[in-house]
């Protein structure tokens, strides 16, 4: 199913927002406070999932490039993800200034379905899929690299009983520089999902450092 070009997503509101955290995503001049360190001492961030619906995202706020690569993609067949600051910006009602996509499609075939598209970097290479005189990055889970940074003794575990696809995304979060960067929202099931603590940290204005070593995770 495409992504709506003019029309808002509709939804059940199966994970009800608080009205705390409502009045912060509708404040778009909330200020960053503080930048934390995550340190050995935390506790691995719960596993979070809210209904984009309840948090007034809808589609018209995405781009028209960016829906046109976002069903290209889940038209044939792969899992597509907003990834990142744009995820942010639109919990905050700013207009991103780009949009980041993450797809379970490789590179090389995230290429085959644009007919403008070509895989740029070496070391950590994406896509550039051009639409409208725009430019649409994609990056794939496959190739996704992770930055080594220095080790700060953290324990991010696997929760108990989850499922492959939630285990899939977490161990990409992992890669992230903040926390805030690590939510990701996928459009067709109305979902963002949260596994860092961003939207906690959002909801608080901080900015919290996300350092991680290379890991096999």
């Amino acid at each position: 199913m495409a992504i709506s070009t003019g029309f808002a997503f509709s939804c059940r509101p199966h994970f009800p927002l608080s009205q705390s955290m409502r009045k912060v995503f509708m404040s778009c001049s909330a200020a960053i406070e503080a930048i934390e360190e995550i340190d050995s001492g935390n506790e691995p961030a719960e596993w979070k999932r809210f209904n984009s619906k309840e948090l007034g995202i809808s589609s018209s706020m995405i781009a028209r490039p960016t829906r046109v690569v976002l069903n290209g993609l889940k038209s044939k067949g792969f899992e597509v993800y907003l990834v990142g600051g744009c995820v942010r910006d639109l919990l905050l009602k700013r207009t991103p200034k780009d949009f980041d996509i993450i797809t379970t499609a490789e590179l090389k075939e995230v290429r085959r379905t644009f007919s403008h598209c070509e895989i740029v970097g070496r070391r950590f290479p994406i896509c550039h899929v051009h639409v409208d005189d725009e430019v649409v990055e994609v990056s794939s889970f496959h190739t996704s690299g992770i930055r080594p940074v220095r080790n700060l003794g953290l324990s991010f575990e696997k929760p108990v009983d989850c499922d492959e696809k939630d285990h899939f995304r977490w161990r990409n979060c992992l890669r992230r520089d903040f926390t805030i960067n690590g939510l990701m929202f996928d459009p067709y099931s109305k979902l963002i999902y949260d596994y860092m603590g961003g939207v906690d940290d959002i909801r608080k204005a901080k900015v919290c450092i996300l350092s991680l070593m290379r890991c096999n995770c």
